[in-house]
């Protein structure tokens, strides 16, 4: 049996998100002169909102 439906229909169902994904990468140094690093990722509406994600 034939597929029907198509991505291009799937996401025509999802609805398109407002909101941009971000990947913030942040480095901490141990008391030893390691460093590590942790990443994560947000989603914001607008790139200046990143300056308070990365404080907060």
């Amino acid at each position: 049996m034939a597929k029907t439906q198509t991505f291009q229909d799937k996401n025509k169902k999802k609805g398109a998100s407002d909101k941009i994904s971000v990947k913030i990468v942040t480095m901490n140094k141990s008391n030893r002169g390691t460093y590590t690093f942790g990443e994560r990722f947000i989603q914001v509406k607008d790139l200046a909102e990143v300056e308070k994600a990365v404080k907060g």
